[in-house]
């Protein structure tokens, strides 16, 4: 489906909106479900979790330990699911092969999330990954 310059589709049970701009990098944002549970999250649960590490896996990669660096209010506004849009920035080992893809993000006090996470850059803190909740 398009309109404007936004694709939306459907991997598993979630379903995402890319927004393409010639002038900005893509950008992809997790759209939630109704029976989606990711959308009962908020960056307060993940606030706490900050400096944590996170399992990240990926059918086609080795599994990969990713530290959650920073928590990020993106608005001040309710987004679609009915919560104040977040990001969680996360750094990977610098080995680790950026792809842009769902994996499944595993913690203990979060349990197992199906999140998409986009490849935005390599520090010296490793490879950078960026999942946006809206």
């Amino acid at each position: 489906m398009k309109n404007s310059g936004l694709s939306i589709f459907s991997a598993g049970f979630n379903r995402f909106l890319i927004c393409i701009n010639p002038c900005i990098l893509w950008t992809a944002f997790i759209l939630l479900t109704e029976d989606n549970m990711l959308e009962k999250l908020t960056a307060n649960i993940f606030e706490d979790l900050t400096e944590q590490v996170f399992q990240l896996r990926h059918e086609n990669l080795p599994d990969i330990e990713a530290r959650l660096i920073e928590v990020r209010q993106l608005s001040d506004q309710t987004g679609p699911a009915g919560r104040t849009p977040f990001s969680l920035l996360f750094a990977c080992p610098g080995d680790t092969e950026p792809v842009q893809s769902t994996f499944r993000l595993e913690h203990e006090k979060t349990g197992e999330l199906e999140v998409f996470l986009v490849p935005v850059g390599k520090e010296d803190q490793g490879l950078l990954y960026e999942a946006v909740f809206t």
